[in-house]
């Protein structure tokens, strides 16, 4: 009968390697806080694969995507998909075994070996343990300079040891958010338009009356054209402002009503849009 799999050049050799070492791994010092360990990956998990053999409840990997990228100070450019598998093989293979029976894992990987990789843990954890493919969009929009279809996405594969025994996971949003300058010093000046309403201040800045001034600080341009009355930390009239900004004024409304008021940081002199966090938490039935 024929059998399914995933085959390459040097897998058996890499298996039997990652196994049955030809020399002891090094010896660890383990604590029972957290633990720090500066030495190639391969090394520090056979040196952990006895002291943590089914005890860690989540793995997080971010190996190399071989995508053939020079600049990168580790390696990322390996010669084919087999050269690549050989590196990740024993890698995956190890964290497995030092998974709970609930416990899960998640590899993040591009379009480069996403293929490869999926197959390779269907293998190691089973097909019937795969959780999800998470897509994670690494940036809002491809650069005007592609010619192409561009590539904004990534992915997270994530597995459990036994489906069986795995919390349910949900992808929540989080209250929390990411700050992301209004602000940009290389482009030139120009001039934007603030809605009433439209602009949380600091609590430095709950009320009164902020005088139009020259707001500039150190190579951040900035020119406040009209004077802004503050009510409960919230700008009450519409202002104008000159600075290096990041967006058109288009793009500042459509920015508004994604992603609600930007926020007035008044040390730097910034004015920072809320980014939208999400994450991935037990679920909460």
């Amino acid at each position: 009968m024929a059998s399914y799999g995933l085959q390459w050049q040097g897998k058996e050799k890499c298996k039997a390697q990652t196994l049955h070492p030809a020399s002891p791994p090094k010896k660890i010092k383990f604590q029972k806080t957290n633990l720090l360990i500066n030495a190639d990956n391969l090394e520090a998990l056979q040196a952990m694969k006895e002291e943590y053999n089914s005890k860690i409840d989540v793995i997080y990997i971010d190996p190399p995507y071989n995508t053939k990228n020079y600049k990168f100070i580790y390696k990322d450019t390996f010669a084919s998909h087999c050269s690549w598998l050989n590196f990740i093989y024993p890698r995956v293979l190890l964290a497995c075994g030092m998974l709970k029976e609930d416990g899960v894992i998640f590899i993040s990987i591009d379009d480069n070996e996403v293929a490869q990789l999926k197959l390779l843990c269907d293998e190691i954890f089973g097909e019937k343990n795969f959780i999800s493919q998470f897509v994670w969009q690494k940036k809002k929009s491809a650069s005007f300079l592609h010619k192409k279809i561009a590539k904004i996405s990534e992915y997270i594969l994530c597995y459990a040891k036994n489906q069986d025994k795995a919390p349910m996971l949900s992808v929540e949003q989080s209250s929390k958010f990411k700050p992301y300058p209004l602000n940009f010093k290389n482009n030139p000046l120009s001039e934007l338009c603030f809605a009433a309403g439209s602009i949380c201040f600091s609590p430095k800045f709950e009320a009164g009356i902020i005088q139009a001034s020259d707001m500039s600080h150190k190579n951040v341009a900035l020119h406040l054209l009209d004077n802004v009355e503050i009510k409960n930390g919230v700008n009450a009239n519409a202002f104008r402002m000159s600075g290096h900004w990041r967006y058109s004024q288009n793009s500042l409304d459509r920015l508004r009503e994604e992603y609600n008021t930007p926020r007035k940081q008044h040390k730097k002199n910034q004015f920072l849009i809320p980014k939208e966090l999400r994450y991935i938490d037990y679920f909460k039935g």
